[in-house]
């Protein structure tokens, strides 16, 4: 009876682990995958959803494979979306390396200080 109650107690406890969180977030994982090499094997960790409508993006970091299959390592991203719920729409995705190319590419030293601002604000991702 023991076994049962702590079987039971322990498959409560770990489900609240699961990545059931939110629709939103849920809905646009795939959208984004699919901006890698292997959309199937993007794996996600601390995804947020920030700003306001009509400027509201997911920020977090993914981890995806190379040409050889192997994963490379965890990388900050943005993607804007538009829509809540099963209806979001992701827009855009930057990752860190596309945003720091962004940086160096604006015109101007004022330029690129602006532009690095916005962008180290947003994949902050606080």
């Amino acid at each position: 009876m023991r076994l049962l109650i702590g079987s039971a107690f322990l498959m409560v406890v770990l489900s609240g682990c699961s990545d059931g969180g939110d629709p939103t977030i849920n809905a646009a994982k795939p959208q984004i995958a699919a901006q890698f090499r292997d959309p199937d094997a993007v794996k996600f960790k601390d995804l947020k959803i920030k700003g306001t409508e009509p400027h509201r993006y997911i920020c977090g970091s993914a981890n995806g494979k190379n040409g050889f299959g192997a994963y490379v390592g965890f990388t900050r991203f943005t993607a804007d979306i538009a829509g809540t719920g099963k209806e979001v729409s992701v827009t855009w995705v930057e990752t860190e390396a596309e945003a720091a190319k962004r940086v160096q590419d604006a015109p101007g030293e004022r330029g690129r200080q602006i532009m690095g601002s916005i962008v180290a604000e947003r994949l902050a991702c606080k």
